[in-house]
């Protein structure tokens, strides 16, 4: 990273209430109510990969191409922020607000596995992470429909932006707002040409831990970017984290359609969070641990809610050793990683009051003819971490359809229906295995690269 970029983030500033995400209050309030731009990290998470196929998109007759010389001087914004530079173009287009939901939906239900969706949901609301009439697919268009004002596209290289006239370019990019949206997204583009994290992230087939950690370094790193450029073009310094994270909740999370926790926490969390943790790697480390953090990158929510503690690498529960806790007679419907922002989502404890010792979690649903078991493994560090969470979570188990919580040690189990001889297995000898860094997980999971492949062999067919 630059010497600009090294020295330009550096100020706080942003403490009072007249100062929030690029502008002052209140002037700027209403506009930023709905202000989110959505990278495909994030539609990873929620839908499985719904930008893959957004990406593949030419202009076609809608969208209003922005031309290389005005796109140009957002690109040099973009890149004296960040520190990076673009090593080739990036187009960009603006959409008129009505057309958002309609692409959405179409390109969702393109590239989705209705399968893998209902397995998902099936595990979801088995276990109480989402309310049973809960229809996750309409919360979420309701959610992006009434929220997203931007995306990148990394598979091919492009950038959208929601104006409300297209049509008169010269007005929508002399707006500061779009101007800033515009920044972000080439945020993005910076990241998508310097490392590898989109990519893995369009390898991801449903919302876990790790998708988490990955949207909320990409995110909070977009909105550094944003934050600085805007600095760095005469508005107040960018804000310190709990500046930003009162704003954010107060003038964007607040006014967001009411939908399921989990899906929130997904959609909106990687915000304040991934800015907490990009402006504490920056205190610590400087602008080369940032640039570093695209190769060593946070890989777990735990690391993204406690950022002081520096956590690095990866633990998780060896999913296919895991198989034989299978009941008889039964398939297995769905497995998932939720890691702690799960744990605390589930309990209704959004807010972490203290580390929580995270090690590793996973859960199953299982289809049976006679009923639909489940089981969900946490691991923490020590006896005693588990020890402190065990009255909360069954507390919360007990407002669940009999559903029994046992504690073994550094470990505990949430279940419903699973034989003794599994709830022995899960809580002594199921193995968790740890991976120092992404390169050594994406190793052992083939499958991720082989996803990517897919997704951008249909987006190569489609262009």
């Amino acid at each position: 990273m630059g010497e600009q970029g090294a020295t330009a983030g550096r100020s706080e500033g942003g403490t009072g209430v007249e100062q929030g995400l690029a502008g002052p209050w209140p002037a700027r309030t209403r506009r930023w109510r709905r202000r989110i731009s959505l990278p495909p990290s994030l539609a990873v998470l929620l839908v499985c990969g719904a930008l893959a196929a957004l990406s593949c998109l030419g202009p076609g007759p809608g969208p209003a191409a922005v031309s290389a010389d005005r796109l140009a001087p957002f690109a040099a914004r973009a890149s004296a922020a960040r520190g990076l530079t673009f090593r080739a173009p990036v187009q960009a287009f603006l959409l008129e607000p009505q057309e958002v939901a309609g692409r959405l939906d179409r390109e969702m239900r393109r590239v989705i596995d209705p399968a893998v969706w209902d397995a998902q949901v099936a595990l979801q609301r088995a276990i109480g992470m989402l309310p049973a009439a809960a229809d996750p697919w309409e919360e979420l268009r309701r959610l992006q429909a009434g929220s997203v004002v931007g995306y990148y596209a990394a598979l091919d290289d492009r950038l959208y932006v929601v104006a409300r006239d297209p049509e008169a370019l010269d007005a929508a990019l002399a707006d500061p707002f779009t101007g800033g949206i515009l920044v972000h997204e080439l945020g993005h583009a910076l990241q998508a040409e310097h490392s590898n994290l989109l990519d893995v992230a369009l390898g991801l087939e449903q919302p876990d831990d790790l998708g988490f950690a990955l949207a909320s370094l990409l995110e909070g790193d977009a909105l550094w970017t944003e934050l600085r450029d805007a600095a760095a073009i005469g508005g107040p310094p960018a804000p310190n984290p709990a500046a930003f994270s009162e704003r954010f909740a107060v003038d964007v999370a607040s006014g967001m359609p009411k939908v399921s926790p989990w899906l929130r926490a997904l959609f909106l969390e990687p915000y304040p969070r991934g800015y907490t943790w990009v402006r504490h790697r920056f205190d610590v480390a400087g602008a080369t641990g940032l640039d570093r953090a695209f190769v060593e990158p946070p890989m777990s929510s735990a690391a993204i809610l406690h950022p002081e503690l520096a956590l690095e690498g990866r633990s998780e529960f060896d999913e296919a050793a895991l198989e034989g806790v299978m009941p008889v007679g039964c398939q297995l419907g769905a497995t998932n990683a939720f890691g702690e922002i799960g744990l605390r989502v589930w309990t209704g404890d959004p807010e972490p009051r203290e580390p929580a010792g995270w090690k590793a979690d996973r859960a199953w649903h299982y289809r049976c003819a006679a009923g639909e078991p489940w089981g969900w493994i946490l691991a923490f560090e020590s006896a005693d971490r588990a020890g402190r969470l065990a009255p909360r979570v069954r507390e919360r188990a007990g407002r669940l359809r009999e559903v029994r919580v046992h504690q073994r040690g550094a470990r505990l189990l949430v279940e419903r229906d699973l034989p003794g001889e599994a709830v022995d297995r899960l809580l002594e000898t199921a193995p968790v295995r740890r991976f120092a860094s992404l390169d050594a997980w994406m190793a052992a999971h083939p499958e991720v690269t082989r996803r990517i492949e897919r997704v951008r062999r249909g987006a190569a067919a489609l262009r």
